[in-house]
């Protein structure tokens, strides 16, 4: 989701945004 891109990203590793694996 976009909406989750604006959210801040958790310390540690880069979050990627699953948008075909669901």
């Amino acid at each position: 989701s976009i909406s989750e891109r604006k959210r801040p990203r958790k310390r540690g590793r880069p979050r990627t945004i699953p948008r075909e694996n669901i």
